[in-house]
């Protein structure tokens, strides 16, 4: 990613982008992973536009509405999304543009961005409730979520949407049953 010209970034991301909401299953999931493999790259080759807009792309392809194609290759993006935030110095960097973002629309000066976190959360929340290939990587990715909460948005989350009481309480539901797999992403989770 780092080696694309800044103006092959300027027309493949805004297409990914657009395809992510395509109306077709295949494609729609196509794009979405592809945005899942793009979000492991150092942020330095994104804005932060791109990422709010990824970031909203994966989350709706959690939707329940969608296919399932869908939402297991959406599940796995958001996993790679979420990864990156906790282990790319470039990511780690963008993690307070998604916290500051909560924190001005609590001010009440700017809604959009709010949307795209809790989409985020919401979106994590209801993945867990769903088929087994979901359910593992939207535990990696709560885990990852409850890794990166600072003190404001904890408290944010908590008072406003209750969102992170039902991701430790679905996690800590998920440990003693289910698929070994999604029980070690739970563990994971909690350490």
């Amino acid at each position: 990613m780092g080696r694309l010209s800044v103006e092959t970034k300027t027309h493949i991301l805004p297409l990914l982008l657009n395809l992510s909401k395509d109306s077709n299953p295949s494609i729609k999931s196509s794009a979405i992973r592809t945005l899942g493999i793009f979000s492991q790259y150092s942020s330095q080759c994104f804005t932060d536009t791109f990422i709010l807009d990824a970031c909203v792309g994966i989350t709706n392809g959690l939707d329940l509405k969608q296919v399932v194609a869908v939402r297991i290759q959406a599940s796995w993006s958001v996993g790679n999304m979420t990864d990156s935030l906790i282990h790319d110095e470039g990511w780690k960097d963008k993690v307070p543009l998604l916290y500051e973002s909560v924190v001005v629309a609590i001010e009440g000066t700017e809604e959009v961005k709010v949307n795209a976190l809790l989409a985020l959360y919401k979106s994590v929340l209801v993945a867990m409730e769903d088929i087994e290939k979901v359910k593992v990587n939207a535990f990696r990715a709560a885990g990852n979520l409850l890794h990166v909460l600072t003190d404001e948005i904890y408290m944010y989350l908590k008072c406003e949407h209750g969102v992170i009481e039902k991701i430790c309480s679905k996690l800590a539901k998920y440990i003693n049953v289910g698929i070994m797999k999604g029980r070690v992403e739970c563990l994971l989770c909690l350490l």
